[in-house]
């Protein structure tokens, strides 16, 4: 008895080939990341316009922070930053290994998208969760481990 294995069509081969092209992208900005001893962030500058103004945290504030914290291997340091970017890591690799996989084929079964698309959903629940609640807690609380905009608060 012959088990049936499956193909995957042309668009997902696109999407697989996008995302193998980012993650080489990515390893080559990582080599030079490191090389370089990038600083992405310092400290007044290039401010949002909503910590200028009204001196509260914007939805990204922190991203780019968390960024060089997870290329440093701070991990827990990036989730308490920004938690979107362990979460956008996770989604890659969620979604990266089981076409490889289906690409090699190891993996007989057909990928479930709209896993992914609930995913995606998620993402954008947990950076609406996170922007309340560091907003919360600087204005009502007095806590910012960020430490920018503490001082307009107490």
């Amino acid at each position: 008895m012959t088990t049936k294995v499956y193909q995957m069509s042309k668009s997902e081969k696109r999407i697989f080939l996008f995302m193998s092209i980012l993650l080489f992208l990515f390893l080559v900005f990582l080599v030079f990341y490191h090389i370089k001893d990038i600083e992405f962030h310092k400290f007044g500058q290039n401010d949002c316009g909503l910590k200028l103004f009204f001196h509260l945290y914007c939805p990204g504030c922190g991203g780019t922070r968390a960024v060089d914290a997870f290329l440093h291997g701070r991990f827990i340091h990036s989730l308490l930053l920004h938690p979107t970017i362990l979460y956008l890591f996770v989604f890659f690799l969620s979604y990266y290994i089981p076409s490889l996989l289906l690409i090699l084929g190891i993996r007989k079964k057909p990928i479930k998208y709209i896993t992914y698309l609930y995913i995606l959903c998620g993402l954008l629940a947990v950076i609406l969760i996170f922007f309340i609640a560091r907003n919360l807690l600087l204005v009502y609380a007095g806590y910012d481990y960020i430490g920018e905009c503490l001082c307009y608060w107490t």
